[in-house]
Parts: C-alpha cells; structure tokens; sequence
C-alpha cells in the first residue's frame, strides 16, 4: 500500500494540534509495511518565492518533501499512489483532487474542524482568507472517497452543513504519546489554594476562556486559573475579586506538560471542539478534569467520567462539578487521577493509527 499524506508540514510545537497529530500518525505509520510519503508546499509566502511554489523541492527526512505545484503534481502522477491524505485546508493540493478521478486512487480527508462554521461564528478574517478555506473545503469534502472526524457531533454538522451521507464519514481518533510523567501527589490537596489550568487564547471564542472567567469570579471562591497559550510575549496576571488570572506565553511541549502538572484541575470550557487533544494530554498526567459537553473527547467517556461533565453555558452546573471535583476524599482523587491515566493509554498512536491504517486499506 502507497499513502501520501498531503498539507502543512509539522516542524515546532507552535503549529497547532492539527499538525501535531498527523506528524505523530505519520511517524506510527511508518513502522508498518507500508509505503509512506509527507508531502508539503511551500505555503509561506513571506519565505519562499513565486518559483520555489511553482518549481521548488527540498527534502525534509527520508520519507518527507517540499514541493512546488508542478513537482508535487509530477510526483503524484508519477508514483501512483494509493491513497491521499489530506491533512489541513490548503488550496496548493486542489488539483490532486482533480486528478483522481484519471489517476484512480482514493482521497481522505480529516476535519479537524468546520472552516465555514468556525468563521462564521467564531472568527473574523479576511474576505479573501475567508472564501478560499470555505471553497478548498466544500471541495474537500465533496470530492473525497472518506471524510474523517474527530467526533459524533461535527460529523452531524458536517452532514448537516454540507449535504453529507453521514456514512460516508468516519470518527476516528486522535493519538498522544504517553512517555510523560504521571502526576504526583494527587491526593495532597490545599483548599484554600485551588490552582485551576486551561490551554488556549481567549481570542478563540470557542475555547470559552472568557466565559470560564466570568463564571469562575461568581462563585467567590479562592482560585488560580492558569491560561496556558495566551498570545502574549510575558507572563500576565489579572485579578478580580478572590480569582487571579496569570496568562502565560506560548512554551514547547516539554515545559507545558511540567507547568500543568503543577495544577489541581485540569478545565475544558470549549463551546465548539472536535476533539481536545489537551485534555487528554492532562488526563494523561493524571490530572483531575472537568469538561464542558461540548468536547468532542467526552463522548469516549464512561459513566464514571461522565461524573466530571458540566453542560455548558450552565454556570450551575459548573460550580456543581468544582464544588464535587474540590469535596473528593485523598482516596477517590487517587482513583479518577489512575482512571484518567489508564483512559489514555486507549490513545496511543499505535493504536489509533490501526484505525487509520483499516481506512486507508478500504474496510
């Protein structure tokens, strides 16, 4: 089997999970027989110039290339591969998905997200920006064999969006790597400190950090609630009341992890979120969490974590899962703390790429 995955291309920790994920099912995949290829552009056009984008290569590793339009294309036809890939909204790979219907391979494609429902109600970009990612992805998902999400819930709004089958999508996973280490101390709890974490920039509206913080300053209680991934170049720190905001600046993976387990609760406020991959990076530290119901994770989860799940837009409710979360015996934090872990050790990416592997060979 030929797969060439097709898109943005995953060189630093700053690039998102969308690129973090399928830098780590490439990597997975790749132990397997099979003929992988990653296959990127030249995409910045501060960077690059007109005729690396129409006649540029590099090679990247073994097994990875940057290419301009007519390499890529040359490439593509030349190789014959079996399946594509298509990682991210990007227009440079449209005319692949042209030449399936003369070449005969197949074209999956995976929807981190809704681009014309997240600018719709979430975003503000350009016009331009804005028309191109919604025809590259109405284009997407028409013209591909399999489209792959992350969730029950976006594929329904991409079925209902677009005019899908819904058969014609597939939830899969997301992986993580679990060389981490595993949170200490768990049952050692100070009331009177809480230390509250979340990941995210309070300009994604959808993240729901600002709705978190205007719920969290009501419930007049003593808490730390530390922001992980502001856009912000220092350490900043907010005060209202009894709750102190500290926003910190963007930091590799390594030192993100190290800063988070210093916390009590992990947090996932997000009113629109396919997946989170965050939240199961802090559950598997064996981090406490409490989710709102729009997390895609959560629909993974057993009645037992289920127990941790607010309705969103409840303030009630979420006051109701801190207060219970805080009340937790040394002994049943020990237990959700293990229960957490061993959730995520169902996400490692030898075993989700198995799923992916099983689409890719068409079953």
């Amino acid at each position: 089997m030929k797969i060439y995955f097709i898109g943005g291309y995953f060189d630093s920790d700053n690039q998102g999970a969308p690129l973090l994920v399928s830098a780590g099912l490439f990597n997975s995949l790749r132990k397997n027989n099979i003929t992988i290829k990653y296959l990127t552009y030249f995409i910045d056009g501060r960077k690059y110039s007109r005729f690396q984008k129409l006649f540029g290569k590099q090679i990247l590793d073994p097994d990875s290339l940057r290419l301009g339009i007519i390499p890529l294309i040359m490439f593509v036809v030349r190789n014959r591969p079996d399946a594509l890939y298509l990682l991210n909204i990007e227009s440079f790979y449209l005319p692949l998905l042209l030449l399936k219907y003369i070449f005969r391979y197949k074209v999956y494609y995976i929807s981190h997200g809704i681009a014309s429902y997240e600018n719709h109600y979430f975003r503000k970009i350009p016009f331009i920006l804005k028309t191109k990612n919604s025809i590259t992805e109405y284009l997407n998902f028409k013209i591909s064999d399999k489209i792959i999400s992350l969730s029950e819930k976006t594929a329904r709004l991409i079925s209902y969006c677009y005019k899908i089958d819904h058969n014609h999508i597939k939830v899969l996973d997301n992986g993580i790597s679990t060389n981490v280490t595993v949170k200490k101390n768990i049952s050692v709890f100070d009331p009177s400190s809480i230390k509250l974490a979340v990941i995210g920039s309070t300009d994604r509206k959808e993240k729901g950090i600002g709705a978190l913080i205007t719920s969290l300053v009501s419930f007049d209680m003593d808490i730390e609630l530390n922001v992980y991934g502001e856009k912000t170049d220092l350490l900043r720190t907010d005060r209202y009341n009894k709750l102190n905001v500290n926003y910190f600046p963007f930091m590799e993976k390594k030192q993100l992890l190290c800063n988070l387990i210093e916390n009590d609760i992990y947090i996932a406020p997000s009113s629109y979120d396919t997946f989170n991959l965050s939240l199961l990076e802090a559950m598997n530290l064996g981090m406490l969490i409490i989710s709102s119901d729009r997390v895609g994770l959560t629909e993974r989860f057993d009645e037992n974590l289920m127990r941790f799940v607010y309705k969103h837009h409840s303030k009630d409710d979420l006051f109701h899962k801190l207060k219970m979360t805080l009340n937790l015996s040394p002994e049943e934090r020990k237990y959700y703390s293990g229960l957490n872990h061993q959730f995520s050790l169902g996400f490692t990416w030898d075993k989700v790429s198995m799923q992916y592997l099983e689409i890719f060979s068409g079953k």
